[in-house]
């Protein structure tokens, strides 16, 4: 949540609807993500675990919004002992990018710094992730992501997403969101 300044927390601003990624914002995303996002790690837990149902040896995994590349790290170890599997991150932030290269070094890894709603080339793919990510598109321009990824999908492939949400219910709503303050140090 946001203040009137746009402070997201002591590093991170905000104009609503103009979130920038930029390179300060990068060197503390991992930090900043797990203070901000309730139970992120058991959603990356849960997320790595689920993943054993869909990747094997020749897999084609992407990330879409893989920001500093923490969850195909994780992916990279889950799945070291299988053969050919390759993993693409898709990220329009360079400096993020920049980060999940260093984390991320290996020859089945590739980052593409790309808009994900410009993604054309989806084929064949046996797992989609997206964390946290459709949330920053319009709702017209998620249609057309989602079209793609399940054109992209083969036949028994998964699509993984996980995003916050606003209740339909005013009620509802006031309990997310005072469970969230509540979750915030």
């Amino acid at each position: 949540m946001r203040n009137k300044e746009g402070l997201v927390d002591d590093l991170i601003t905000s104009i609503p609807g103009e979130w920038k990624f930029d390179e300060q914002v990068s060197q503390h995303f991992d930090t900043h993500v797990r203070k901000s996002v309730p139970l992120y790690e058991e959603v990356q837990k849960a997320v790595i675990e689920i993943s054993e149902w869909f990747i094997r040896d020749n897999s084609v995994v992407y990330d879409l919004g893989s920001s500093t590349g923490e969850t195909i790290s994780l992916l990279l170890q889950k799945h070291s002992r299988k053969k050919n599997v390759r993993f693409i991150g898709v990220e329009e932030s360079l400096p993020m990018i920049e980060i999940a290269r260093k984390k991320c070094s290996s020859e089945l890894v590739q980052f593409l710094q790309q808009h994900i709603e410009e993604i054309n080339e989806l084929a064949n793919i046996d797992l989609v992730l997206s964390l946290y990510t459709l949330q920053f598109l319009p709702l017209w321009k998620r249609k057309k992501v989602l079209q793609r990824i399940y054109n992209g999908l083969v036949e028994g492939g998964a699509f993984i997403f996980v995003e916050k949400i606003r209740a339909e219910n005013s009620l509802f709503e006031d309990i997310w969101n005072d469970l969230y303050w509540d979750f915030k140090p």
